[in-house]
């Protein structure tokens, strides 16, 4: 705002001296633009050689450092990812069973399946557990430089072993999915393919193919129980 009223003073542009002299009288003379006082700032730091600031490469890397990069790419990756997996779930066609039975023909190793597994719970349990950490900081302690190299490392190890945890329940889960949807699926239809009257109908659909399920399964065990079952 300064700067306008000093130019328009000494342009005169849409102003008269009598009405707004009292911007001759005050106004600043102008000194050098800020494009000049920048030139002369690189210039001199040309001449004296200084490094650019910042400049990663005289930083030595640390654990801090090095935990507070990751911590904002999982973030990125984390709710890109969530956000393409939400949308293809949308668009692509198929069900769950397709794409479960697409996974199994693959017939990858169990190590590649295992590390596909550990990277993608690694992401979740180090982002949750290091956002835990930042929200501590929140309170103004854990600052001074052991406190933050001793809670650095105490997330890295949680993370690895609640990714380790989450793995283990993912391979329970998946065990039990395909003993769903394997020889003998349930048949369970889709909501999305039936009149969206109500989610309760769905439910009772689900529960009603399962108690099918276990029933047929009861009839393979005990055969003398085939005919109470019509």
């Amino acid at each position: 705002m300064a700067l306008l009223l000093r130019t328009l003073a000494r342009q005169g542009t849409c102003l008269s001296r009598p009405q707004f002299g009292i911007l001759y009288r005050h106004a600043v003379p102008m000194g050098t633009t800020a494009n000049d006082e920048m030139n002369k700032f690189w210039a001199k730091n040309n001449k004296l050689n200084r490094p650019m600031s910042p400049h990663l490469t005289i930083y030595k890397w640390s654990m801090p450092m090095m935990m507070s990069i990751t911590h904002r790419g999982t973030g990125v990756g984390l709710s890109g990812g969530i956000s393409a997996f939400a949308l293809l779930a949308l668009v692509l066609p198929g069900n769950y069973p397709y794409y479960l039975d697409l996974i199994h023909s693959l017939s990858i190793g169990p190590a590649l399946l295992s590390l596909a597994k550990f990277g993608i719970a690694f992401p979740v349990s180090y982002h949750t557990l290091n956002g835990i950490r930042h929200l501590f900081w929140d309170s103004g302690k854990g600052f001074k430089i052991p406190e933050v190299y001793r809670s650095g490392y105490v997330v890295i190890v949680l993370s690895i072993l609640t990714s380790i945890a989450a793995i283990a329940y993912m391979q329970y889960a998946l065990a039990l999915l395909s003993e769903w949807y394997g020889p003998n699926r349930i048949k369970i239809p889709s909501p999305l393919n039936r009149h969206p009257s109500s989610l309760l109908s769905f439910r009772q659909t689900v529960f009603a193919a399962v108690n099918d399920q276990n029933q047929r399964r009861q009839i393979v065990q005990d055969p003398d129980s085939r005919g109470a079952y019509r």
